[in-house]
């Protein structure tokens, strides 16, 4: 028991400090830019996410298509347009700007 007690006693002023450096070591602007920075990369990687998956679906609807043409009850025109407007819609996310 006073074996544990004297760690306690003795790493205390050592994390305390070592927290009291950390915390000045880093400034608001750091902080700020850190989360832009990574706010950025997140809306860039949606930008891609949302180009492959438009890409997809516009494929996935040309295939549907096809089906359609060979067997109209097996796979319904509706479904290709609503597969080929979503596909077009994620694309044309790509165009709006990222600001930040």
């Amino acid at each position: 028991m006073k074996n544990k007690s004297f760690k306690i006693i003795c790493l205390t002023p050592a994390l305390a400090l070592f927290a009291w450096t950390s915390c000045w070591a880093i400034s608001f602007g750091k902080v700020a830019q850190n989360l832009t920075v990574s706010t950025k990369s997140i809306a860039e990687l949606l930008h891609i996410i949302c180009l492959v998956t438009g890409i997809a679906l516009i494929a996935g609807s040309l295939m549907k298509y096809k089906r359609h043409r060979e067997n109209p009850t097996e796979a319904p025109l509706s479904m290709v347009f609503v597969m080929l407007l979503t596909g077009l819609a994620l694309i044309a996310l790509m165009f709006i700007p990222i600001r930040f």
